[in-house]
């Protein structure tokens, strides 16, 4: 019996001795930061556990900073990745022990948050806002530099997690509408609003598309910034009154 122990122990020694431990690694390519397991393979459209920490990694691998939607919760990864907890982010929005952002709720330190998750202080919603209250416009150009048409969008108000106004693109082959005075959510300073659009090129068709912005600022002033999906050139709207 005692013999056949041993030689059980010897297989089972010799046996784990036979295991590697793989190492994870974090890598960078130019694109950015991606954590190899240790084997070649990495995390995709998921969160990672690394170092007692988590981290979030897009679809192509890397791993993701500022603002991440999942599931209809939102989640803030640091600068270096890392998930925010039990912490207000630019003192305006507050995520807590599992990371997910409070919406429509009290703070564990008796502050109250809109369905946004934007902060609520008494009158502070408006004067935090207060500079993007006006018309923005810039122009759109074609690919020779040759002008095109004149985009205008004002904002006439901003309270309570909605931003109201109107947008009106003028030009000669469309009329173009994006009415929103009923009001849009806004999230982290971004809305988007829906467009119809007329186009007398071709019988007067009717279509209707979505357009994002975000409130930004340039040199100190405030500005709306497009995005992709945007008709004309991506120009920066800057406030003209």
């Amino acid at each position: 019996m005692k013999k056949f122990l041993v030689v059980l122990m010897t297989a089972t020694f010799a046996l784990s001795s036979t295991i590697v431990s793989l190492a994870g690694e974090w890598k960078q390519t130019g694109h950015g930061w991606w954590y190899d397991n240790g084997n070649g393979s990495y995390t995709i459209n998921n969160w990672q556990k690394v170092d007692n920490k988590w981290y979030h990694f897009n679809q192509d691998g890397y791993m993701s900073t500022g603002w991440v939607s999942i599931s209809g919760k939102w989640y803030y990864c640091n600068a270096n990745g890392e998930m925010a907890r039990d912490v207000w982010i630019d003192g305006k929005y507050y995520v807590g022990s599992d990371g997910a952002m409070y919406v429509n709720t009290t703070t564990p330190d008796g502050k109250k948050v809109d369905q946004t998750g934007l902060i609520i202080n008494n009158n502070s919603t408006n004067s935090e806002y207060s500079e993007f209250i006006g018309t923005f416009s810039d122009g759109s150009y074609d690919e020779t530099g040759k002008f095109e048409w004149f985009e205008e969008l004002t904002i006439t108000k901003i309270e309570n997690g909605k931003i109201y106004g109107n947008y009106n693109p003028l030009s000669n082959f469309y009329t173009i509408n994006g009415d929103f005075s009923n009001g849009v959510a806004i999230t982290n300073n971004i809305f988007t609003i829906t467009v119809n659009l007329i186009d007398h090129t071709n019988n007067d068709r009717k279509s209707t598309y979505t357009a994002t912005f975000e409130l930004g600022k340039r040199d100190g002033k405030p500005v709306l910034l497009p995005d992709d999906n945007n008709s004309g050139s991506l120009v920066i709207y800057n406030k003209v009154r």
